[in-house]
């Protein structure tokens, strides 16, 4: 995988859109997905209804330098989903901690067919410390009329809205 830009390093100002370019398997009554350089970060949704959106970007450091953080976020028809940013993965580097990994999952609700999912990625820190990309993973699944599925976001938790609780 790499970066709509065709580079593997992270190290890009504003979000930016993973390409799914090795091994796309979908169901053609349900998704369409094109390798064409131009649409190989968009996957487009045929059945209108709620989904199941997934994504996991592991990133490493070659060497010493600052902590980075790197977040992602899916999109449909380039606006943020609610509820879908994931901010996981601090990489320490110490003791020899130099790979982390970015993890959403979240229920993207009433998708039309046509709606395009995308997901982007965004440096935290602007530290200049060079991050690359492993092989990042994208599940998108429709979620049948006949399932019951809950889904939640949170402004607050029972204490209050600071989320820094110890």
């Amino acid at each position: 995988t790499e970066l709509a830009n065709g580079s593997i390093e992270l190290n890009v100002t504003g979000p930016t859109a993973i390409r799914w370019n090795v091994g796309s398997f979908v169901d053609p009554s349900v998704f369409e997905h094109s390798f064409d350089a131009d649409k190989v970060h968009q996957l487009i949704v045929k059945k209108a209804g709620d989904y199941f959106v997934s994504a996991t970007l592991p990133h490493t450091i070659p060497g010493a330098g600052e902590r980075p953080t790197q977040a992602i976020e899916v999109y449909v028809n380039d606006a943020i989903a609610p509820g879908t940013l994931g901010q996981s993965s601090y990489i320490r580097n110490a003791s020899a901690h130099t790979e982390s990994s970015a993890h959403v999952a979240a229920l993207v609700r009433g998708l039309g067919a046509g709606d395009v999912i995308e997901v982007r990625t965004d440096r935290n820190n602007q530290g200049g410390v060079v991050t690359h990309m492993e092989r990042a993973s994208l599940y998108v699944e429709f979620m049948d009329d006949s399932r019951t599925v809950f889904s939640a976001t949170a402004t607050e938790t029972q204490s209050g809205s600071n989320q820094n609780i110890e």
